[in-house]
C-alpha cells in the first residue's frame, strides 16, 4: 500500500511523491475553475441572448402602455405596459387578423395572471425583441429584470391616445435647414392668397370640426392636439395643397405612419402627417406641384378610422416641428389650419 511520504510505485522504474501529487491537485483545481468560468461565462452569454431577443410588447416612444385588440381587430379597452413578455400564439384558431390595411398578431402574455388564457391580439408594429424595442422608444428595459416588470394588472383605460400626433424627434430623416420667411412674401402665393390652396384630399370630412380630431382638442396631461385630423379610409390619397418643397423626407411618426415636411409658396410649412408613403420619390429638396399625391391614408390602431393629419406653420420660424414648450408641444409658428381648410377647394 502507498502511504502519503512515501515513495509508491508505479510501475516498472516509476514512482509519485507527495511533491508530485501536491503539482498535481493544484493543475486540476486550475482546471476546474477555468471550466466553471468558461461555463458561467456561456450562461450569462445565453442569458444576454435570451433578453435582448425576448419577444416584448412595444408602444411607440413616450407611450407607456399599448393597446389589446380582440380577433376582430378592435380595441378592447385593455392595455399592458411597454417591454411587457409576450409570445406569439401557436396553437390553433386565428393567429393573425388582416383589418383596415394592418395585421395583428394573437399572443399569450404569461406574466399578467388575468390575461395568460386570454384571446388578445397586438397589432404587428407593437411586436419587437427587446433590442428593437429599446431602439424605437430610445430607452433601455430595466435592467434589474432584463424587460421592465409589469404591473401584473391590465389597464382599462380608455384609448385617450389613439389619435394622438406623434413625436419625430427621434426620426433619423434628412431636413433641409429653415430659412425665417414670411407666410406671404411670394407675389400670388401664401395662405392670404385668395388661389393659395387646393384641399389636400379628394373629399371633405367634417371630422376636423368638432371632437377629438379637431384642432386644439384636449389630450392627456393637458397638451392640445396640435393639428387637425381628417378622416377617411386606408389608402385614400393626400395630396399637396400648393406647390412647394420637401423640407423632410418622409420619417416615422406614429404607430407605423409616416410624416413629410414640405415648405409651400409663400413661406408656410406643412407637416402630413399619419400617412403611408410608398413609391413617391420625395426625397429632400424635391420639388411638389398643387395635387402632387404625396403619400396615401394609414389606420392608428385605436383611431376612429384612416387619417391624414394636417399640421399648418406660418414658416417664420425655424427648427424641428415638435417639441416646443407651449401647449400644443409644437413650434412657436403653429397655427389652427381650420379655417384654411375651411375654404379651401376640393378638386
Amino acid at each position: 500500500m502507498c502511504i502519503w511520504g512515501a515513495r509508491c510505485p508505479l510501475g516498472p522504474g516509476k514512482t509519485i511523491t507527495m511533491k508530485h501529487a501536491a503539482r498535481f491537485a493544484q493543475i486540476l483545481s486550475l482546471v476546474l475553475v477555468a471550466t466553471a468560468t468558461l461555463v458561467s461565462g456561456r450562461a450569462a452569454s445565453a442569458a444576454t441572448t435570451r433578453t435582448t431577443l425576448q419577444t416584448v410588447a412595444c408602444p411607440d416612444r413616450g407611450v407607456p402602455r399599448i393597446d389589446l385588440y380582440n380577433q376582430n381587430g378592435q380595441v378592447t379597452g385593455l392595455k399592458i405596459d411597454a417591454f411587457e413578455p409576450i409570445n406569439r400564439f401557436q396553437g390553433w384558431g386565428k393567429n393573425e387578423v388582416n383589418k383596415r390595411g394592418l395585421k395583428f398578431l394573437r399572443v399569450q402574455i404569461p406574466g399578467v395572471a388575468s390575461l395568460s388564457k386570454k384571446q388578445v391580439y397586438l397589432y404587428e408594429g407593437g411586436v419587437q425583441n427587446v433590442s428593437a424595442c429599446e431602439s424605437r422608444r430610445g430607452e433601455k428595459s430595466s435592467a434589474a429584470s432584463g424587460p421592465v416588470a409589469a404591473s401584473g394588472k391590465p389597464s382599462a383605460a380608455a384609448n385617450d391616445d389613439a389619435d394622438d400626433e406623434g413625436d419625430d424627434e427621434h426620426a433619423d430623416a434628412p431636413q433641409a435647414p429653415e430659412h425665417q420667411a414670411s407666410a406671404d412674401t411670394t407675389s400670388g402665393g401664401g395662405l392670404a392668397s385668395v388661389n393659395c390652396c387646393r384641399f389636400p384630399l379628394q373629399k371633405r370630412p367634417t371630422s376636423y370640426l368638432a371632437g377629438k380630431g379637431r384642432f386644439g382638442a384636449g389630450r392627456k396631461g393637458g397638451r392640445a392636439h396640435g393639428g387637425a385630423d381628417l378622416y377617411g379610409k386606408v389608402g385614400q390619397a393626400v395630396y399637396a395643397v400648393a406647390p412647394g418643397k420637401v423640407i423632410r423626407s418622409p420619417y416615422y411618426f406614429k404607430s407605423g405612419t409616416l410624416a413629410v415636411d414640405v415648405r409651400h409658396k409663400g413661406g408656410f410649412v406643412v407637416r402630413y402627417g399619419e400617412i403611408s408613403n410608398k413609391n413617391f420619390g420625395l426625397v429632400l429638396g424635391k420639388d411638389v406641384a398643387t395635387g402632387q399625391q404625396l403619400g396615401a391614408m394609414k389606420y392608428v390602431p385605436g383611431a376612429p378610422a384612416a387619417m391624414l393629419h394636417f399640421e399648418l406653420y406660418k414658416g417664420n420660424l425655424s427648427g424641428k416641428l415638435s417639441g416646443g414648450r407651449n401647449k400644443y408641444h409644437r413650434r412657436g409658428d403653429l397655427i389652427n389650419p381650420t379655417p384654411y381648410l375651411q375654404k379651401w377647394k376640393v378638386n
